[in-house]
């Protein structure tokens, strides 16, 4: 899905399948639509399981939780999906960095 590159923090590989998709948004919202057994979107999800893994690692600096990771991928599919339909409107980059936020926004509320 995403390039051979060698990615430094957790940041670069969402960004990364940001831009894929940012490239060829018609197509990729196209395949969102499709449902049912061996759909994109099914794809997707096994495919950014490891990836947004890494990325919430990267910015929570904790491996604890996994389950709330997973469920962090479900968030993420869902944003991205909403990101396509609306018209890829941020840059990648933008966007990962605004999840980012949104993340580590909720990690201050929670610990409060």
């Amino acid at each position: 899905m995403v390039s051979r590159h060698d990615y430094e923090s957790g940041s670069d590989l969402p960004i990364a399948v940001g831009e894929l998709f940012y490239r060829d948004q018609k197509f990729y919202k196209s395949a969102f639509r499709i449902e049912g057994q061996n759909s994109f979107c099914e794809y997707f999800y096994v495919s950014v399981t490891p990836i947004i893994t890494f990325f919430v690692r990267d910015v929570c600096k904790t491996d604890k939780n996994q389950d709330l990771i997973l469920t962090f991928c479900d968030a993420y599919l869902s944003a991205v999906v909403q990101w396509m339909e609306e018209g890829c409107k941020m840059e990648p980059v933008v966007f990962v960095g605004q999840l980012k936020i949104v993340i580590l926004e909720l990690a201050k509320q929670i610990i409060k």
